[in-house]
């Protein structure tokens, strides 16, 4: 008589019909275990001397989002000196409409302006009209005892210039070259010049109304001086 043989094979708990445990299985999911513990106490030794800053930033690395930006470095502020000019000239009486004081940085903007009716440049020229020069000369009163590096620009407005052979490229630069001779009139340092330019009308004041007076300018530039 033939031997029959069954094709049944003993089932451990938790086994499916006709599944076998393969030898050394329980080694591979030991294997993964481990290295996920390791990696754990990797994670947590590392972000046990980190920052609270620095939590966050991992925390937000494994989150798939971008990392806070309050680790990214405050813009410089003014120093108090440009910050008290800037609030002595916006309130200077009779002459605020004509000064433009803006902060940019740590570097503070003096902007000597046209307004209609008061006009600081003779009409299409680079000569200060008499309120222009008392301007001028009251703001170079107040820069001279300051010790901040000067860079001046002058402006224009988008109209062409009246005078062949003369483009609001030259005029804009003898305005910044009359503003100059005005600061060193008033005390300022030739020393603490860095530039003299002219921009002609490529930055207005108000981009949206280019032809408006007050594009019509220069403007003297405070920079805080390098330790």
């Amino acid at each position: 008589m033939a031997a029959f043989t069954s094709t049944r094979f003993a089932r451990g708990p938790g086994q499916r019909r006709g599944e076998t445990r393969r030898p050394g299985q329980w080694k591979l999911a030991y294997a993964d275990f481990l290295t996920a513990l390791v990696a754990l106490f990797l994670v947590l030794w590392l972000s046990g001397g980190a920052s609270q800053e620095d939590r966050a930033a991992i925390a937000a690395y494994f989150k798939g989002s971008p990392p806070a930006t309050s680790r990214e470095k405050a813009p410089p502020a003014p120093p108090s000196d440009f910050l008290r000019l800037a609030d002595d000239l916006s309130l200077q009486s009779g002459m605020a409409a004509n000064f433009v004081p803006m902060l940019d940085g740590d570097a503070l903007v003096i902007n000597l302006v046209d307004r209609t009716g008061a006009p600081v440049f003779e009409m299409g020229a680079a000569a200060f009209t008499e309120r222009g020069a008392e301007l001028a000369a009251t703001l170079g009163a107040r820069l001279a005892p300051l010790e901040a590096a000067i860079a001046i620009k002058g402006h224009t407005d988008p109209f062409p210039s009246a005078q062949p052979g003369y483009s609001n490229w030259n005029l804009s630069t003898d305005r910044a070259e009359t503003a100059l001779s005005s600061l060193l009139a008033s005390g300022v340092s030739l020393d603490r010049i860095d530039s003299v330019s002219g921009v002609a009308a490529t930055e207005p004041l108000y981009p949206r109304e280019p032809h408006r007076a007050a594009n019509r300018r220069v403007s003297i530039v405070l920079k805080q001086v390098a330790d």
